[in-house]
């Protein structure tokens, strides 16, 4: 048949047979810039790991999600251009939160562990002090670079998988966990686990603090303490045998590293070949011991936990490195408090929410960013899981917080914040005590996600206030004293 073709036709049609074997049907609407994309949920990963995802992604869309499917090398054929790995990756994600139809992204999956999906890597602030030149934060990711503010603007997440099988265990726990798992299953709802140092006893008072003030009282509870004399003492084989007969929550409040909870005697990496795989996944919380993942040829405590099969972590939520006590404790009540009051939400969304209720600084590798999802961030708890079987339903958040203004009392100017679960019409006012309005504050439609402005009142007299923010037919109000 090729009679008909001359030389130059025929050179033509096998390069143009070639280019579209290379790229398997491709067009150009396929491109990444293409404003016409619209995705709720992106998994970035390695092309020779989406077989594996298959799974992942059929069972999210069989939840009414719209699922894409993207590897490292179109991010960096489109956005790379003069930029390292990491920015093209942000590039690509502020890009698609920005550009691309609604729905647009909600949540973002990185499918494979530094070496496949690269980490966005910032310098410590400990760097001088301690061995921990730089940290490895996937949050930056999730910050609209097109947005003024340090906010995550995406639910964020990593499977730190570095074999298709430890992804395969990873998708199975998941969709396991969501589909098959009962509360009944577990002989144990919450097992602490407290540090004990040189005269420190604050590791065991947040944990008491925890379940005085946070934990349900119909959820069943279990402490191991490391200190000799507590009257919870245990053991590193108390703590092997509890993980093995299961708990739903497993919470380590102490010191650690990647490898070491509190030290050898306590809790060590070598431990987990006692851990056994009894189809009981828990999720995992870590005050400051370190989940990093970005060591090279080495894996932590938490990466071998969450790549266990059947058993081990499910998810894990911890600072990714060095990290201050107060602010780790408010960051895991803060999750817990969120779970236990919605529990239908996506444990990634919970997260998001809770670092926007938070003050983030400005510094370049701020200690809330720190704290990383490692899990799906779409995993959702069964609904008899995290409530009360015998109790109503808690009912759904009323889709936005005001939060207290700071500093309240105040002289001069004060800081007024508020987090909106979706967009919409916002009005704040001010009325005085008597109930009368004397100002509007804010009043237009805002998008999802943290807000603050600086109210400064100078043409008012001293005294109390009250601050009220209407959204979507609701309304929230809070106190505030204004002294000149």
């Amino acid at each position: 048949m090729f009679a008909f073709f001359s030389k130059q036709n025929f050179i033509l049609f096998v390069l143009t047979f070639v280019f579209l074997l290379l790229n398997q049907g491709h067009t150009q609407s396929d491109s990444l810039m293409s404003t016409n994309n619209q995705a709720d949920y992106l998994i970035i990963s390695d092309s020779l790991f989406f077989d594996t995802l298959d799974s992942l992604v059929r069972y999210r869309e069989s939840q009414g999600l719209k699922v894409k499917l993207i590897s490292t090398d179109e991010i960096y054929k489109e956005f790379q251009d003069t930029l390292t790995k990491k920015e093209a990756i942000r590039n690509f994600v502020s890009y698609a939160l920005e550009y691309w139809q609604e729905p647009k992204p909600q949540y973002l999956l990185l499918a494979g562990d530094a070496p496949i999906v690269p980490a966005f890597r910032v310098q410590s602030r400990f760097h001088e002090s301690y061995d921990e030149d730089s940290v490895a934060i996937d949050d930056y990711y999730a910050i609209d670079k097109y947005q003024n503010d340090r906010y995550p603007d995406i639910a964020v997440g990593r499977f730190p998988a570095s074999t298709k099988q430890q992804l395969a265990n990873m998708i199975h726990k998941t969709i396991y966990f969501e589909t098959k798992l009962k509360r009944a299953d577990y002989p144990v709802d919450f097992l602490g686990i407290a540090d004990y140092g040189k005269n420190e006893s604050v590791f065991e008072y947040q944990a008491n603090d925890f379940v005085q003030n946070y934990l349900p009282d119909y959820y069943s509870y279990k402490r191991i303490d490391r200190r000799s004399d507590s009257p919870y003492h245990g053991t590193r084989d108390d703590i092997i045998n509890d993980i093995n007969q299961g708990t739903l929550f497993l919470s380590f409040y102490g010191h650690g590293n990647p490898f070491i909870w509190g030290d050898t005697s306590f809790f060590d990496i070598s431990d987990l070949q006692r851990i056994t795989s009894n189809g009981l996944p828990f999720i995992f919380t870590g005050l400051t011991s370190s989940q990093s993942f970005d060591l090279p040829d080495t894996m932590s405590i938490v990466e071998k936990f969450l790549c266990k099969p059947n058993g081990g972590a499910v998810i894990s939520f911890a600072s990714v490195g060095l990290n201050y006590t107060v602010t780790a404790n408010n960051m895991i009540d803060s999750l817990y408090k969120f779970l236990f009051n919605h529990p239908t939400m996506p444990v990634g969304k919970m997260i998001e929410l809770v670092k926007q209720t938070m003050p983030i600084s400005d510094s370049p590798d701020d200690m809330i960013l720190r704290f990383s999802l490692l899990g799906d961030p779409a995993l959702t708890f069964p609904q008899d899981i995290v409530t009360n079987i015998q109790t109503n339903t808690p009912v759904l958040p009323n889709s936005f917080v005001l939060n207290q203004n700071f500093p309240n009392p105040f002289n001069a100017s004060t800081k007024i914040s508020f987090v909106l679960h979706t967009s919409g019409r916002v009005r704040i006012t001010v009325y005085n005590v008597n109930g009368q309005r004397v100002g509007v504050l804010k009043s237009g439609y805002f998008k999802a996600g943290h807000h603050e402005f600086i109210w400064n009142p100078i043409h008012l007299a001293s005294g109390m206030y009250l601050i009220r923010m209407e959204f979507n037919r609701r309304s929230a109000i809070i106190k505030t004293l204004y002294l000149k």
